[in-house]
């Protein structure tokens, strides 16, 4: 058991996982983060605070006792128990210290949010300035100046939709147990969201289920079933076991010179990479799969892969199967900081439990992707149509 001096009353008896540090500095994260959820989120619920107030054995409530903790530590409670950062927005919103480890989290879940560019946003609805053309340099002779060029910008418009995760925990909330509870909270929130993000990053449809978000696979399979997408390379089957490596280097091909950057990634499936790309690299190099994942890094032709099970699991005549490509010259995603905690108006006393809702705001738009003439710095590869 690993006890902290300035916190009598904390201990280790686990490994955290979701919070950053040494175990004695991730598991106090994890404690604090328990007791400003206790002393904020939880004291907004009369029903809950009747429900479980005798709890510690110096007599204090589990609320009471959260709320000192707060004011003494400098979590956002003023010294009549309010809430500091609460607002009409509804909920709680959660310091910057734990917001940012959520954040983290969610970068390491979702492969989305770590490769796409974030804007931030103070408000929710920004428009972010796109650049479309560069200068021009002119060779200036004896006697002559240089020609003006003009660099071309657009705006890109960002509207922020609110999204909404809902978990259950126990009211059978222990001294030794709030470690695991602060841990397991955090790590739920943050996979919930994470596989939303994907989820409309890659595959949004642009409905209501998925916040009116186009993503990136969606965008380019809708040019390409439109006017058709220089970006969007043909395979020379439509089952994976025909998919063959002139296929993929079509796709490098094809690529404008300007996108070629270092984070050009692959992005699949588990499945796709595992069956496809590894066979196809295998069969052009002759090495085995243990040269093909270097290290543990996934890579195809030089390039990283980045898996998601967002992708296609199963080839589909003229489908998207894969992308390629800078997707943080693609697209943005706006996001104004700030997640927000709150108990759910339905509560399950009887079974002693309580829902939280969680919520964050943010947007995306895939921008760029090239049209029928003119591939992006996005590409995708498809299965022949039939």
């Amino acid at each position: 058991m690993i006890q902290n001096r300035q916190h009598p009353a904390f201990s280790i008896r686990q490994q955290v996982t979701s919070f950053t540090g040494t175990r004695a500095e991730a598991g106090l994260k994890a404690f604090r983060f328990s007791q400003w959820f206790i002393g904020t989120v939880l004291a907004q619920s009369r029903g809950f605070v009747q429900e479980i107030g005798a709890w510690s054995a110096d007599g204090l409530g589990v609320v009471t006792r959260a709320q000192r903790y707060c004011q003494e530590h400098g979590l956002g409670i003023n010294a009549r128990g309010q809430v500091e950062n609460d607002n009409s927005l509804g909920g709680a919103l959660v310091p910057s210290e734990f917001d940012n480890e959520i954040i983290a989290l969610i970068e390491q879940f979702g492969v989305f949010r770590r490769n796409i560019r974030i804007v931030p946003m103070a408000s929710d609805q920004r428009n972010q300035p796109r650049r479309k053309g560069g200068l021009t340099v002119y060779v200036i002779g004896e006697g002559t100046g240089a020609t003006e060029s003009q660099l071309g910008w657009d705006l890109v418009g960002l509207r922020t939709k609110k999204l909404g995760c809902l978990a259950r925990y126990s009211s059978e909330l222990s001294e030794d147990g709030l470690v695991s509870f602060g841990d397991l909270m955090v790590e739920e929130i943050a996979q919930a969201f994470a596989e939303f993000e994907d989820t409309v990053g890659f595959t949004g449809d642009g409905s209501a289920g998925h916040a009116r978000i186009v993503g990136a696979v969606t965008a380019l399979q809708n040019l390409e079933d439109g006017a058709g997408a220089a970006g969007v390379i043909e395979a020379t089957g439509n089952t994976w076991d025909e998919f063959v490596l002139q296929d993929f280097l079509n796709v490098i091909g094809a690529q404008p010179e300007y996108a070629e950057t270092p984070r050009v990634k692959w992005y699949c499936s588990k499945l796709f990479w595992a069956t496809v790309m590894v066979r196809v690299q295998k069969a052009a190099t002759g090495n085995d799969a243990s040269d093909i994942i270097n290290g543990g890094v996934k890579q195809f032709l030089g390039y990283p892969v980045e898996v998601s099970q967002k992708f296609p699991k199963a080839a589909t005549n003229g489908k998207i199967m894969c992308l390629f490509g800078d997707l943080k010259m693609a697209g943005m995603m706006g996001d104004r900081a700030g997640m927000r905690l709150r108990l759910s108006d339905q509560q399950h006393w009887e079974q002693e439990q309580f829902d939280v809702a969680g919520s964050e705001r943010f947007d995306v738009n895939i921008h760029d992707i090239g049209d029928a003439n003119t591939a992006g710095p996005l590409l995708a590869l498809k299965c022949k149509a039939s």
